[in-house]
């Protein structure tokens, strides 16, 4: 097997990560005003997920090499913690363009 070929378990884990996160997670950019004597923006890459299933997102995070965490939102009585992860700059570039066979696609002019 090639270092670059992976076997159907690790490709059916990351076609279902990458389903999580196009469903209930959020891929883009966010901007931020110059620091300093700067004066362009700032543009850094975001991945992230919030659910309340933690099995979900471990898997992921593990996938990501990333670390989640518990955020409580007691909004509600019927509220119930969200477990996160959120990967930004190299990470998150890390997990959208050098994992092979991650299944996103990025949908461009479809909203």
């Amino acid at each position: 097997m090639r270092s670059r070929e992976l076997d159907p378990a690790q490709v059916a884990l990351r076609a279902y990560c990458a389903g999580i996160i196009d469903g209930e997670g959020y891929i883009g950019a966010t901007r931020s005003k110059p620091r300093g004597t700067s004066v362009s923006p700032r543009f850094t890459v975001r991945v992230y997920v919030a659910m309340a299933d933690r099995q979900c997102v471990e898997t992921i995070a593990k996938l990501a090499d990333a670390h989640f965490y518990l955020r409580s939102r007691k909004q509600k009585p019927h509220h119930t913690p969200l477990y996160v992860m959120d990967i930004t700059s190299r990470q998150a570039v890390g997990l959208l363009y050098n994992r092979p066979s991650l299944h996103i696609f990025i949908k461009a002019g479809t909203h």
